[in-house]
């Protein structure tokens, strides 16, 4: 997936960390900033990721976001908790979106370098619209309904590389 970066991937995001799965496999020389929750996930976190150019953030993504507003990254990496967002949800955007998912997404597109890259698990119903189309069987989208707000994400903005749907989920 990394080759569909259109920079150098120097700083990568990770906004809900776990006991980091997905980081696993973000460049080594690269410098990680984890986000995580749970206390226990993110002490496993820091000890698995020892050596490594690492920033480890034990809190929620809002609050994460509140304190560091201007902070930008090349690669954008996760699997976002599914489902309501939790008490922290009124720190940002007054709690107006509540699915925990969505929230995710949107903000590590703000996040993310002009030519970064963002590879998330996400629900199948987040990344349906009325215009999405299958052609030769490749997934397209004109306008994602997760895209709202012209001024959080335009389709000159942004290209989807691709969407891998498990057998499971249809």
């Amino acid at each position: 997936v990394l080759h569909h970066c259109q920079r150098p991937v120097e700083c990568v995001l990770e906004p809900s960390a776990g006991t980091g799965v997905m980081a696993q496999d973000a460049p080594s020389e690269a410098h990680l900033t984890m986000v995580e929750l749970d206390p226990y996930s993110a002490r496993v976190s820091r000890h698995l990721f020892q050596g490594r150019r690492l920033s480890l953030h034990n809190e929620s993504l809002e609050r994460y976001l509140r304190s560091n507003p201007a902070r930008r990254f090349d690669l954008v990496i996760g699997n976002p908790p599914f489902g309501p967002r939790g008490e922290d949800s009124l720190l940002d955007d007054e709690g107006a979106e509540r699915e925990a998912s969505r929230y995710f997404l949107l903000r590590a597109l703000e996040r993310l370098h002009p030519g970064g890259l963002l590879a998330m698990i996400l629900p199948a119903a987040g990344l349906t619209s009325e215009r999405a189309t299958a052609h030769d069987g490749e997934w397209r989208s004109t306008s994602p309904t997760w895209c709202t707000t012209p001024a959080r994400c335009t389709a000159a903005a942004m290209a989807l590389v691709g969407v891998l749907v498990m057998p499971w989920s249809r």
